[in-house]
C-alpha cells in the first residue's frame, strides 16, 4: 500500500518454503481475486464529504487527494497473500490436531522486552501466557518445584502418568507492519476465518487516523461483519519496535515497505511465532531496475535485465 510502485513495478514475494508449493493447488477464485466480485457494495452509505471510496475484496478504503496512498497495482499481491494465509491456516490446524506444532520459547521475566501495560499484549496472548511472560526466574523455578512435589506425592513412588489437556487452537494473530490505508488488514479481517486480531501498524500518525476512519466506515458498510472488523487494531509505532517488543507473538507477519525490506527482517524473524508465516514484499525500484547490477546481486541475488 505504498507509493512509487506503478503498473510496471517489480515486486518480489517471499513465503516459507513449506507452503509455497501449495500455491499451484489453490482455487481459480483465489488466483483471480474472486472475492472481489462476490461482495454487494451497492447499498454502502455515502462517504464523508471530500472522500472517494476504493473498493477491493470485501473491504473499502476512504481516499482523499494528497491523503495516504492507495496502490491499485498491488491488488494481485494482496490476493496472493490471502491465498497463502488460507493455506497456512490449513497446515497450522493439521499440526495442532496432530500435536506436531512447534512451541514458542520467549524471553521471560527481566529479559522480556514487552511492557506489562503494553496495549497489544492482551489481544496477542492468553492469560496463562501473560502470567508466564512476566514471571521472574525464581517464580518459574518455584512453580516447577511445586509441580514436581505434587507429582511425587500423588504417585507415591510409582511411575507418573500426567494427563495433558490440549489447549484449543487460538485465532490467527497477524501483523501488517506498514499498513498505510489499512486496506490489506481490513481484507484479512473480513475475508479470513478464525482470526484473533490484525494489528494494522504504521509510523505515520495520519496513516493511523486513516486506518481508524476506514475501520469505522467498513463497520457502517458491513454491520454483519462488525465482529470480524473489530479485530483490526490500528497502531502507530515504528514497526521495528513493534517486532522487538512482541517476541514470537504473531502467527503471520506481513511487511510491504517502500523500498528494500532488509532493515526489517531481523525484527520480523523475532516477532513471528515458531512455525509461523512471514510475508515480505520488496519494491526497491532504484536497485531492481537500476544500472548497478552489483547492488541488485548483493541484495537480492539477481541482476536487472537491462
Amino acid at each position: 500500500d505504498r507509493p512509487g510502485c506503478g503498473g510496471g513495478a517489480a515486486t518480489a514475494r517471499t513465503f516459507a518454503s513449506t507452503y509455497a508449493p501449495c500455491a499451484r493447488e489453490l482455487g481459480a477464485d483465489d488466483a483471480r481475486g474472486g472475492d472481489r466480485t462476490t461482495v454487494d457494495m451497492s447499498r454502502d452509505p455515502p462517504p464523508p464529504e471530500g472522500f472517494d471510496v476504493v473498493r477491493e475484496g470485501a473491504a473499502r478504503a476512504l481516499q482523499r487527494a494528497n491523503d495516504v496512498f492507495y496502490n491499485k497495482p498491488q491488488v494481485v499481491n494482496r490476493d496472493l497473500s490471502l491465498a497463502m494465509i488460507r493455506e497456512y491456516q490449513r497446515v497450522r490446524a493439521e499440526e495442532h490436531a496432530n500435536g506436531t506444532a512447534k512451541r514458542n520459547r520467549r524471553a521471560r521475566g527481566a529479559a522480556c522486552m514487552t511492557a506489562k501495560d503494553d496495549v497489544l499484549v492482551g489481544a496477542l496472548t492468553s492469560e496463562a501466557e501473560r502470567e508466564a511472560l512476566f514471571r521472574t526466574a525464581e517464580e518459574h523455578g518455584a512453580i516447577k518445584d511445586a509441580e514436581a512435589a505434587a507429582v511425587a506425592t500423588t504417585t507415591d513412588g510409582d511411575d507418573a502418568t500426567v494427563e495433558v489437556t490440549k489447549e484449543p487452537l487460538r485465532g490467527l494473530t497477524i501483523l501488517e507492519g506498514m499498513s498505510a490505508t489499512g486496506l490489506r488488514a481490513l481484507r484479512y479481517a473480513q475475508e479470513l476465518d478464525d482470526v484473533g486480531c490484525v494489528v494494522a501498524n504504521d509510523l505515520d500518525p495520519k496513516a493511523a487516523e486513516a486506518i481508524e476512519r476506514n475501520k469505522a466506515y467498513n463497520m457502517a458498510c458491513s454491520p454483519h461483519l462488525e465482529e470480524k472488523i473489530s479485530k483490526v487494531i490500528p497502531h502507530n509505532q515504528d514497526v521495528r519496535m513493534v517486532c522487538m517488543t512482541h517476541e514470537k507473538m504473531f502467527d503471520v507477519v506481513d511487511l510491504d515497505p517502500y523500498g528494500s525490506p532488509s532493515t526489517l527482517l531481523d525484527g520480523a524473524v523475532q516477532t513471528v511465532k515458531e512455525g509461523g508465516l512471514l510475508l515480505v514484499t520488496a519494491t526497491d525500484m532504484a536497485v531492481l531496475c537500476g544500472n548497478n547490477g552489483e547492488v541488485a546481486w548483493a541484495k537480492y541475488g539477481s541482476y536487472p535485465l537491462r
